[in-house]
């Protein structure tokens, strides 16, 4: 089976179309903070914090997706250090199909260059028993 690499890079999470992530699980989902390259802090008030995914679409979505050989990469670009992306939502993208997360902010995108190559260049891999 061959296996498609899709980079998908996100300034916030959806919000239109069958995967919009309702606007009211926003607020109460993680914030992701961008420290630098791939990583990602919530915020630190447990009581803020909501991982639980806001709609399935994602998840049913990435499963078949990686029943198929398709790979995602997700490149979150922040402008604001309170953006939403929704990651307890698309986090089944990369998860679920071998790809990569990475969050940046929109003021230091120093790795992305070299990131977005890695992801090309990277084979992409697929073993449906892992899911």
């Amino acid at each position: 089976m061959h296996t498609v690499r899709i980079l998908s890079l996100l300034s916030g999470a959806p919000n239109h179309g069958i995967g919009a992530v309702p606007s009211e699980s926003l607020g109460r989902s993680s914030v992701a903070t961008p420290k630098h390259s791939g990583t990602a802090k919530a915020s630190r008030d447990p009581e803020e914090v909501d991982l639980s995914p806001a709609t399935p679409f994602y998840r049913e979505e990435a499963s078949s997706a990686g029943q198929h050989g398709l790979v995602f990469d997700l490149l979150l670009l922040a402008p604001s250090s309170h953006t939403h992306f929704a990651l307890p939502s698309i986090k089944f993208l990369s998860l679920f199909t071998g790809g990569r997360v990475g969050i940046y902010s929109c003021d230091d995108t120093s790795t992305l260059p070299q990131d977005l190559y890695v992801c090309a260049a990277v084979p992409s891999w697929h073993n449906p028993g892992l899911y």
